[in-house]
């Protein structure tokens, strides 16, 4: 089994963003047997290009590099992850933003006093 891709048919179920203004697809095929399904999961966690096209349109496989990744988020947007997290498994009494700014003063105040205590 020597091909690097696999091509099915397929249609987009579903298109969301995330908080990190990422977009999620997700594509749907019919049942997929043999060689197509092996190499469909051996693909799995691995980085490519996505070209999707209307059903009878010819389409070419680039052969440029593909660089793409998770980018390391900054200290900040990592704790803003972390505070939405905690708003989301709340019962979100209060929108996030007013929730992330009584979070983000009681960190201020907590850190304020450890220096206190120095």
């Amino acid at each position: 089994m020597n091909r690097k891709y696999v091509q099915v048919p397929a249609s987009i179920s579903k298109i969301s963003t995330l908080v990190d203004n990422t977009i999620r697809m997700v594509f749907d095929t019919q049942e997929l047997r043999g060689e197509a399904c092996a190499v469909l999961f051996n693909l799995k966690n691995q980085v490519g290009h996505l070209i999707f096209a209307p059903a009878n349109t010819e389409v070419e496989i680039p052969e440029t590099p593909v660089s793409i990744g998770k980018k390391d988020k900054t200290p900040s947007q990592k704790l803003r992850a972390v505070i939405f997290v905690q708003w989301d498994q709340s019962d979100k009494a209060i929108d996030f933003e007013e929730f992330y700014k009584i979070r983000m003063r009681q960190i201020i105040e907590r850190e304020r006093m450890v220096l206190d205590a120095s």
